[in-house]
């Protein structure tokens, strides 16, 4: 009998087998072949039990065990020795087999045998168990793979992934840190055509090496050359780059935008030309005399006030300082040219801004004080030169009976009380009809007065009623407003009647209106503006004194505005010192906003305004400014307003004309007013000194320091009087220049010192301008002027 194949039976065997095993060796379709023998193994040795093929072992061999996961010898045990049951041919040499039937190969098909280990210097791979370990290699430096021309990691491949490899030869550029690759054993440059932007020859403009040369973009040599775009202050600065199409070089500067024209030596608007067109304002310049007032102007990029009055070059006798030296009239005598010199004539000096003979010779006189026709006037002293009432001028003065005292007139009663004699060749007997309030055989008038001089007051009035509630007593009986029940409660109800709304005047008015504050009535009166030379402290611009009247009773309020009075009108809190508190006054105002308040308190008052603001930015309290502010003249507005430098002035004074109301020392100011040496760098409440500087002659408080106050007038000179001693031209109720430098502001602030919180101190400020230590205070006219009767 043939011997079984492993993969089949041998054909006289299979007739010989039972009919119900023959179909159990066809295996299923798509079975695996280890499978497929393991299955057939053992019905094939069923088989023979049982039909007696394997009684012999001669004749019927037993099945050896195969590696397959079964127990092939019926022995109980399986795949024992399995490694004998995985034979390979010659072609599998260098190499020991091992039996492993948990992990068939190849996904459970086939034998499930493998190489366990390969002989020194040989190597399985393939990984096939047929052919064994067919490689033989052997490992060199220590298996890393080395560009030889050897497989020295014995992976079957010669030279992959070398280390060590050198920098390529070229280093520059897109071939910067290239390394060589290995061919043929060798190390050699790599294609450096395939490096991301080389270029053999340079086309390209991107800023890069393309040609690994040293040089970027040889072929566009404006390449990171400077650029610029723009004028003046719009120029930029740039260096030109590639273009995104790598074609050429643009410039990437963008020019600035241009802004206003400054002066600042910069060409702001990029026109070209700097500090062009430049707005010329009024001006306080750094010279002194009539070089003070000028325009700005701008030189070298430096706005500079160029004086409106150039400097002369020689001094004149005026009383001016020319030449804008700081001194006035020195050197001058040379602007007094000489007269007709004669045995009477004397020697012309610059005296008192003036040119003046300095003496006369002999029995000569200059009396009309003017030079130019010398001592012109020949007198003998009569006598002992002493001027008496005889049209003789006795003491050589040019005039004739002149400053001699007066007997008293006849009439001494009523307005007439204190007349004395005229002079006239002889003492006579006074025009009675020119002195004031003076009525001749009848009283005409119910005035309080004798008026026709005969011991008796309003004799004529008496008897008439008093019918009107205007706050006069209609009636001349000491009494007013009687008849109507009126005189009593006018103050409380806080209606406007004139004068001092039905109160005596001096006397404090209840608050009137929303904003709040309190009023006093202050007097019409006179008194002298300016100081005297000889005052402690004085300033030239405080002089000369000039008479001057206040003909109309003043509502004053008797405090500067408080914060809380100015945020009630706008709802904003502009001041610097705002931790002073709401009763304290409100500061770091300017004059247009100042106006504004006072404009809303006639309005709500149901006045009309005072003031016409037009083409106006911004709002009080947030820097508000006006082109053009209308003032109406004080006389013809009957609403709020800011006092004219001369009605502050006659206010604060009080009827004094100390340094101070108070009195002339520095001590009389530390009980009235918050000033450097007392208030400690802040402001303070208004009213808030010690009850002694309540006692202001008209009610006021803080006239000086706390705080400066704005008033209407504009800042100039104070005007020369007449030579004769006579009042101005316009003494009475002045509202002061049409223009001038700035606004004048009176009184000082908490950081001056005494000198300048005197009552004559002028101070001034452009409208615009704004400072912590600067407020107002307001005021209106009280009633009408005084009607006839």
């Amino acid at each position: 009998m043939r011997f079984l194949t492993i993969l089949g039976v041998h054909e006289d065997v299979r007739e010989s087998l039972p009919e119900f095993i023959v179909p159990t060796l066809r295996p299923p379709r798509r079975a695996p072949r280890a499978i497929i023998a393991a299955r057939f193994h053992r019905v094939l040795t069923a088989a023979l039990l049982l039909s007696g093929c394997l009684q012999g072992a001669d004749e019927h061999p037993a099945l050896g065990e195969v590696c397959n996961g079964l127990d092939d010898d019926l022995d109980g045990r399986t795949d024992e020795a399995g490694s004998r049951l995985c034979p390979f041919t010659v072609e599998m040499s260098y190499a020991t087999a091992a039996c492993t039937p948990d992990d068939p190969p190849d996904g459970g098909v086939g034998l499930p045998c493998r190489i366990a280990t390969c002989d020194e210097g040989h190597h399985d791979l393939d990984g096939r168990f047929g052919n064994g370990c067919e490689y033989a290699c052997r490992v060199a430096h220590g298996g890393v793979e080395r560009c030889n021309g050897r497989d020295d990691d014995c992976d079957g491949i010669t030279d992959e992934a070398p280390t060590g490899a050198p920098r390529a030869t070229q280093q520059q550029g897109v071939c910067q840190d290239a390394l060589q690759i290995c061919s043929s054993g060798m190390w050699v440059d790599p294609p450096y055509a395939e490096r991301p932007g080389y270029e053999a020859v340079e086309v390209s403009c991107d800023d890069l090496d393309n040609d690994c040369d040293g040089a970027v973009d040889e072929g566009y040599p404006l390449a990171g050359a400077d650029c610029a775009v723009g004028v003046g202050a719009c120029a930029v600065s740039a260096e030109y780059v590639c273009t995104p199409e790598g074609d050429g070089v643009v410039c990437p500067a963008v020019a600035g935008v241009a802004s206003d024209e400054l002066c600042n030596g910069v060409d702001d608007d990029c026109d070209g030309t700097p500090d062009e067109d430049q707005a010329s304002t009024p001006c306080v310049s750094d010279l002194p005399g009539r070089c003070v007032l000028g325009h700005t102007t701008c030189d070298g990029g430096v706005s500079r006030c160029a004086p409106d009055t150039p400097a002369l070059e020689a001094e004149l006798c005026n009383g001016e300082d020319d030449d804008c030296d700081g001194t006035i009239d020195e050197d001058a005598d040379g602007a007094c040219p000489g007269f007709a010199i004669n045995a009477d004539s004397g020697l012309v000096e610059c005296i008192a801004a003036a040119c003046q003979i300095r003496a006369c010779n002999g029995d000569r006189w200059d009396v009309d004080g003017l030079y130019a026709n010398g001592c012109e006037y020949a007198c003998t002293v009569n006598g002992d030169g002493v001027e008496r009432c005889n049209d003789i001028d006795d003491d050589c003065d040019g005039t004739t009976d002149e400053g001699l005292e007066p007997p008293p007139a006849d009439l001494q009663f009523g307005v007439c009380a204190g007349a004395t004699r005229v002079c006239a060749d002889r003492w006579v007997e006074p025009a009675y009809g020119g002195i004031a309030g003076y009525e001749h055989g009848r009283e005409a008038s119910c005035d309080g007065l004798d008026n026709d001089c005969d011991g008796r007051t309003d004799e004529e009035w008496q008897g008439v009623p008093d019918g009107q509630c205007d706050g006069l007593d209609d009636d001349c009986d000491g009494r007013v407003d009687e008849d109507r029940a009126c005189a009593e409660t006018v103050c409380a109800a806080g209606t406007l009647l004139p004068p001092c709304n039905g109160c005596p005047e001096g006397t404090v008015v209840p608050t009137i209106g929303p904003l709040g504050g309190a009023w006093v009535c202050v007097p019409a009166g006179e008194f002298l503006l300016g100081s005297p030379d000889d005052e402690e402290g004085r300033f030239l611009d405080e002089g000369p004194q000039v008479p001057m009247a206040i003909t109309r009773p003043l509502l004053v309020q008797t405090h500067e505005v408080t914060q809380v009075q100015w945020q009630t009108a706008f709802d904003n809190a502009p001041s610097v010192y705002l931790d002073c508190g709401p009763a304290c006054p409100v500061e770091s105002i300017n004059w247009f906003e100042a106006v504004a308040f006072v404009n809303h308190l006639s309005v709500e008052a149901g006045l009309e305004p005072c003031y016409a603001l037009s083409d106006c930015v911004r709002a009080p309290g947030a820097d508000l400014e006006c082109d053009l502010a209308v003032a109406r003249a004080p006389a013809d507005c009957t609403g709020y307003r800011l006092p004219t430098e001369a009605e502050w002035e006659y206010i604060a004074r009080g009827a004094t004309q100390t340094r101070f109301w108070s009195g002339e020392a520095e001590e009389d100011l530390a009980r009235v007013g918050w000033y450097f040496a007392n208030s400690g760098g802040l402001t303070h409440p208004v009213c808030s000194l010690p009850v002694e500087a309540l006692h202001h002659p008209w009610g006021l408080c803080d006239v000086h320091g706390n705080v400066w106050e704005w008033t209407e007038s504009w800042y100039r000179p104070y005007p020369e009087p007449p030579a004769d001693g006579a009042r101005l031209a316009d003494p009475v109720d002045p509202a002061g220049p049409p223009n001038g430098a700035g606004r004048i502001k009176r009184s000082g602030s908490l950081i001056n010192d005494a000198r300048v919180v005197r009552t004559a101190n002028r101070g001034w400020q452009f409208p615009g301008a704004r400072e912590g230590g600067t407020g107002f205070r307001p005021v209106r006219f009280a009633g009408p002027p005084p009607r006839a009767r």
